[in-house]
């Protein structure tokens, strides 16, 4: 895991941007509540050029939609791999998996469960330690 670069927000994501990219003529800026890139090719010096492996959002009242519609929508096409939604009034994290020029939702975690990654399946997490009641 020594070419993972983790962040959490406030960091640009540029996600349809590579290493050539000028930030000019970028569009397409996202900040991911968190994220994970496997490539340090996309790690810029201000600014992660290109879909990072896996994104978390974590939803709020004003978030939802955007993280849900627009953001999902984005990641899919962008070619996030794996796509974490965070539920914190639900307690839960749905999991999606980019297969087939889809996202396909492969798990709902709730609070008492340990989720573990896909596309990183050494990164376990037990999510009674993250909703506390």
């Amino acid at each position: 895991m020594n070419n993972i670069f983790t962040n959490s927000a406030p960091m640009d994501v540029c996600l349809f941007a590579d290493e050539n990219s000028k930030p000019e003529d970028i569009m397409d800026w996202v900040q991911p509540d968190l994220f994970v890139v496997c490539n340090p090719d996309k790690i810029g010096e201000k600014y992660i050029n290109g879909a990072p492996d896996l994104v978390i959002e974590v939803l709020s009242p004003l978030t939802a939609r955007n993280d849900r519609m627009i953001k999902f929508n984005s990641y899919l096409k962008a070619g996030v791999r794996e796509y974490w939604i965070v539920d914190p009034y639900n307690m839960s994290v749905e999991v999606y998996l980019s297969k087939e020029k889809d996202f396909k939702q492969t798990a709902v975690y709730v609070k008492d469960e340990q989720l573990t990654g896909h596309i990183l399946p050494e990164l376990q997490i037990d999510l009674k330690n993250i909703f506390k009641e």
